[in-house]
């Protein structure tokens, strides 16, 4: 197990961490000095990247089966990008199965990935996309040296890294001047997200609109878009994911998807629950 000694936000001693929760046997902390809260200890760095690589976590599989759902966020997402941003080369991070580069393509980008899960790979070359193998901003990826985009976007993928602070200074570092970066997270002030996203294994980091804009303005990035909103889910496929551990809800999920009975949940759960942050940022 790695311990971290400071706050990757701020740089607050561990002495001013606080007891947040436990789960799944890990402890997940606050610091009192900038709430952030992450994981501490957690798993070394190749036990965690190893998780992402044989497909165990954030599996192909479960972002086949939500493509539907995924492509109206994408969509949602994009209408807000297209506001800002003038359209040009975009980089996925975190890609899996390139949906929302498929959108992005369809309403005139240039798309283009990266994922450490080859099963996700080999899915966006069976659709035309570009995608490396490799853990942005962990790891040297070839093919991504150099390059340099109009947009980075990372959905539901910043949390898992093992220094997001870091991350977005790659990040920064493969964009053309005034650059935007697109983020969508789970919202740890929400009761829904604090129920299904506390996934210690894979999710390292929670973030507030407040802590993830600080570490955007930290970073070198002007926030343009923040808002806490919903995204449209596909419970009847949550069971298929490997990191939905609770067996209750993952047989309620195979219900909802055997009833037919998920279409309707889906609305619900995006009228009702505020679970995810969206920010939209630019290279300043």
């Amino acid at each position: 197990m790695r311990e971290l000694e400071l706050c990757v936000l701020c740089g607050g001693p561990k002495s001013g961490f606080r007891p947040f929760m436990e789960k799944s046997g890990y402890k997940i902390v606050r610091c009192a000095a900038c709430s952030l809260v992450f994981v501490n200890p957690r798993d070394e760095a190749a036990a965690l990247l190893s998780q992402y690589g044989d497909n165990r976590s954030s599996p192909a599989a479960y972002y086949e089966a939500t493509a539907g759902e995924d492509r109206q966020n994408a969509l949602k997402i994009l209408e807000i990008v297209n506001k800002h941003c003038g359209k040009g080369e975009i980089l996925d991070v975190g890609c899996n199965v390139g949906t929302f580069l498929e959108s992005a393509r369809d309403k005139g980008w240039k798309p283009q990935g990266v994922d450490a899960n080859p099963q996700a790979i080999a899915a966006c070359a069976k659709k035309g996309i570009r995608a490396a193998k490799g853990f942005f901003g962990e790891e040297k990826i070839a093919e991504l040296d150099r390059q340099t985009f109009d947009l980075i976007s990372m959905n539901d993928t910043l949390e898992h890294f093992q220094d997001p602070k870091e991350v977005l200074r790659q990040a920064g570092a493969h964009l053309k001047p005034g650059g935007g970066i697109s983020l969508l997270t789970p919202n740890l002030e929400s009761f829904l997200a604090r129920m299904f996203q506390i996934k210690p294994k894979e999710h390292l980091f929670y973030f507030s609109l407040a802590t993830l804009s600080k570490m955007l303005q930290e970073t070198g990035f002007k926030v343009l878009h923040a808002a806490e909103w919903s995204r449209r889910r596909n419970v009847g496929a949550m069971h298929l994911g490997a990191s939905f551990e609770n067996p209750l809800w993952a047989s309620v999920s195979k219900f909802l998807q055997i009833s037919r009975l998920d279409g309707i949940v889906n609305v619900a759960l995006e009228a009702m629950f505020r679970e995810q942050i969206y920010i939209l940022a630019k290279k300043a």
